[in-house]
């Protein structure tokens, strides 16, 4: 007995040792439960598991029960007797990974469907756009980006919108120059300025599928535009003519017609 306390302070440290084969390290060795076979006590140590790669740990043959510390996964593993499974667990399929940023992944055991990442940060302050910044990470500028929940107002380099949308500076549209026959618009459009000779027939969008969509239709001289199914012109009246003293037009869907606005 003499000899085995000996080889056990040896190994652990000085711990209380039994005849009953019970083991006690760390403070109060006097005190162990009548049911621990091992019991460890410390308020200012740790139990440092076995740490290995993902490669490392695969290679190992433990019995059934082993734990081992993944260092590439961050997480405690433990070995079921047919494969190594991450405690890292939400219910029986699911495994989380703490992506260190902020967000965590949920990544389905049986690779069904693709990982979810969920954001944990904190929530932006009133009115804030969260949007990601040049290295990835969640953001806010309230200066020159703002939402005004209150009256569903978006500012762009404002945060006191007093329109639906408002933007201090520039503002840029699709623009092209298009020729032919035969033009037709569709919702990548917005300026078009139409060059060649002699008659274009312009197509545009049903105007129930385009409401409040606006063209700006702008010719040279030596063209004639005709429109496919026609417009409400400046007196409401339905023509399928360009004048010949309009070089710019601008039209737009109410949800019913095409309405000449200019």
């Amino acid at each position: 007995m003499k000899y085995k306390t000996i080889y056990f302070c040896l190994l652990f440290g000085c711990f209380q040792y039994y005849g009953s084969a019970q083991v006690k390290i760390g403070n109060n060795p006097q005190d162990i439960n009548a049911g621990s076979l091992l019991e460890l006590e410390s308020t200012t140590k740790s139990l440092v598991l076995t740490r290995v790669t993902s490669i490392e740990m695969q290679a190992m043959q433990p019995p059934a029960g082993a734990i081992v510390y993944n260092t590439d996964e961050n997480c405690v593993f433990f070995y079921n007797s047919t494969q190594w499974v991450s405690l890292c667990i939400i219910g029986a399929n699911y495994q989380v990974i703490n992506n260190e940023d902020g967000t965590y992944t949920f990544v389905n055991d049986e690779s069904v469907g693709a990982p979810v990442v969920v954001n944990t940060a904190p929530n932006g302050e009133n009115g804030s756009v969260i949007f990601s910044d040049a290295a990835g990470q969640l953001t806010e500028n309230n200066s020159n980006l703002y939402w005004d929940n209150t009256d569903t107002s978006l500012g762009i380099r404002t945060n006191t919108p007093s329109s639906t949308l408002e933007v201090k500076g520039s503002l840029a549209t699709d623009i092209r120059f298009v020729a032919g026959s035969s033009i037709g618009l569709s919702r990548e459009n917005h300026t078009i300025i139409v060059n060649g000779t002699g008659l274009s027939t312009l197509f545009l969008p049903k105007a129930s599928s385009a409401t409040g969509r606006i063209y700006i239709i702008k010719r040279s001289p030596e063209v004639d535009i005709s429109v496919f199914g026609g417009y409400f012109n400046e007196r409401n009246a339905r023509t399928t003519e360009i004048p010949d003293d309009k070089f710019i037009l601008w039209l737009q869907s109410n949800g019913f017609t095409w309405e000449q606005i200019n």
